[in-house]
């Protein structure tokens, strides 16, 4: 953040500029502050134990934990969710720096500024697993989205409907040029941006594909084939994705209707 803020400050704002800021920390292996890990030591671990779980972290077995070669204990999964949330922690006071230093320099009023994230974590959801690796869950695919900018977007709105990766760099573009017909925007303004957004993963080294409604989640093979499909407020936990698709032969086609529909109205809206 030191070094962004400088690069910030040697151009001075002259000219129009754009910047990247990675925070690593946020992933494994969960080293917070010390003063931030009391704040989120679990009720239920005294320090030895806690700080003995942060100790013990290794790749391999993290790795392991991720793709399913052993299962995180009840513990380990605890602790590292609150180390994590930690991290977290830091990583807003580092934003924090950032818009305060945009602010000293006459620049926070006319910059986009935006927050997200890459990916989430499993901290034993999905059968004791670990990060994120090769899951379809929400937990994983939904993440953070916050973006500022005055002049093009009221504060404290809250977006509705659906948001993808895809939509961001459009949709920056557009606010920047001071332009509204993208997806952000009208998220912004209170429309539903889209009825369905697609993610794409690896699962067991094979490209796989996730179509999201605001209740429906489809899981599609590489070859193009419905692995598996469900109702999210039906199955907040998503046991579905891990069962072959059931029902009849007939609820399984009209699933397969479902989703061809899906697919040609998210190829229509990405038609200029």
């Amino acid at each position: 953040m030191e070094r962004a803020l400088a690069w910030i400050g040697a151009g001075k704002g002259e000219h129009p500029f754009g910047m990247i800021v990675h925070f690593g920390e946020t992933g494994p292996p969960y080293d917070p502050p010390r003063e931030l890990r009391e704040r989120f030591r679990p009720e239920n671990l005294d320090a030895a134990r806690f700080e003995e779980l942060r100790l013990a972290q290794q790749k391999e077995w993290f790795r392991r934990a991720e793709v399913g070669e052993r299962d995180a204990t009840a513990e380990e999964a605890l602790s590292l969710s609150a180390l994590q949330d930690a991290e977290l922690l830091a990583a807003d006071a580092r934003i924090q720096l950032l818009v305060e230093g945009l602010r000293a320099a006459d620049l926070l009023e006319r910059t986009l500024l935006v927050v997200t994230s890459d990916h989430g974590s499993r901290f034993g959801e999905e059968e004791g697993r670990l990060g994120s690796a090769g899951s379809a869950h929400d937990v994983v695919l939904h993440v953070p989205l916050i973006v500022r900018m005055p002049q093009r977007m009221p504060a404290a709105t809250r977006a509705r409907g659906l948001i993808s990766f895809g939509d961001l760099t459009p949709g920056m573009l557009a606010a920047l040029s001071g332009t509204s017909d993208n997806a952000l925007a009208r998220a912004a303004a209170g429309e539903l941006p889209h009825e369905a957004v697609l993610a794409t993963l690896r699962i067991g080294g094979t490209e796989h594909r996730v179509v999201r409604t605001a209740r429906e989640k489809f899981l599609v093979g590489p070859d193009g084939e419905l692995l598996a499909a469900g109702d999210l407020l039906v199955d907040p936990d998503e046991t579905f994705l891990r069962r072959p698709l059931t029902g009849t032969e007939a609820e399984q086609q009209a699933l397969r209707e479902r989703l061809r529909v899906l697919l040609l109205e998210m190829v229509r809206s990405a038609l200029p």
